[in-house]
């Protein structure tokens, strides 16, 4: 009978979900809880736990190397995923809005399915956000990326993939829409081609205590928002701009075919480089490189959802 070894499988056999944790239980698996199954999109999943060694390199031992030990616990890494209207509020909260007199994070714990190994990631805290997308391509693609720092990782015996059910997810995600740079002067510049916007929340590792020597805390900085445009060179508006000073703000739409609409904006932002690019075979472009800052409502950056049936508009302190 043809087909490959038992121990082989599919990335299709491979599955994830996400919840919130409480405010007070930081690592902890909330009860009750909502999980969030969240289709991997490609290889999307690279987030793992590491216990780096410690190794002085100092000339005692000669050629030989006596030193290595075990000192402290890492988690971390990337989730790509694709988005969908039954989570885009739940990872933009993520990455986006604080909490508490200290401005923290709100945590997560997930689960990650394969057949070869199960495992439970605990304290995740959104370190990076970025969101991708791309008008010039047939399927119009719009990812979301997060880069997590976690506490811990533990294997979980008891999950299968019958844990996991999509419930309630829409057959097809957010697509991009259109995107849109408004000047001073209140002209829309509308023929955005791709944007990457990338939130950094400058996450501080707290000390590594115990064997191996896990996270204490995890303190979320100053968040830096940059984004990038490209765009066809047709006007001298990122030009003016970075001359003059004066502030741009952006929109970005996405649609889905059930009615939701998802809108993200930067209310204020600072034009620092606007490169072009002008082969003599391919149209001129230019890729503004863009800063944001808070606008007389003290927003930097929000974001929006709505359906036939409603809206739903947060803002991120």
């Amino acid at each position: 009978m043809p087909g490959a070894p038992t121990n082989s499988h599919h990335g299709f056999d491979r599955h994830f979900r996400i919840c919130e944790e409480a405010t007070d239980g930081w690592g902890d698996l909330p009860s009750p809880r909502t999980w969030y199954d969240i289709p991997i999109f490609g290889d999307g999943v690279k987030i793992r736990g590491t216990q780096p060694k410690f190794r002085p390199n100092i000339n005692r031992g000669g050629h030989k190397r006596k030193v290595s030990i075990r000192r402290r616990e890492m988690v971390e890494g990337e989730l790509r995923a694709l988005v969908y209207p039954r989570y885009a509020n739940l990872l933009l909260r993520a990455g986006l809005t604080r909490q508490g007199d200290n401005n923290d994070l709100y945590s997560y714990y997930a689960q990650y399915y394969a057949p070869h190994q199960s495992l439970d990631w605990k304290g995740l805290v959104a370190e990076r956000l970025t969101l991708e997308a791309d008008g010039t391509t047939d399927d119009s693609t719009f990812t979301m990326a997060i880069q997590w720092i976690g506490k811990a990782e533990a294997e979980n015996e008891t999950l299968a993939s019958t844990d996991f059910y999509y419930t309630g997810l829409d057959a097809v995600p957010y697509i991009f829409e259109h995107a849109a740079i408004e000047l001073p002067d209140d002209t829309a510049v509308t023929d955005v081609l791709s944007f990457s916007l990338t939130v950094n929340n400058n996450v501080k590792r707290g000390p590594y205590s115990g064997t191996p020597g896990r996270l204490a805390y995890l303190l979320a900085g100053r968040r830096d928002i940059e984004l990038t445009v490209r765009e066809l060179a047709n006007r001298q508006n990122f030009m003016d701009a970075k001359q003059d000073g004066t502030d741009l703000s952006f929109e970005a739409t996405f649609t889905n075919p059930n009615g939701q609409v998802l809108t993200v904006t930067l209310p204020a932002l600072d034009c620092d480089e606007d490169p072009e690019s002008a082969e003599p075979e391919s149209e001129a472009t230019v890729e503004p490189r863009l800063f944001a800052k808070t606008d007389g409502s003290d927003d930097d950056i929000t974001w929006s959802e709505s359906a036939e049936t409603g809206t739903e508009t947060e803002t991120t302190p």
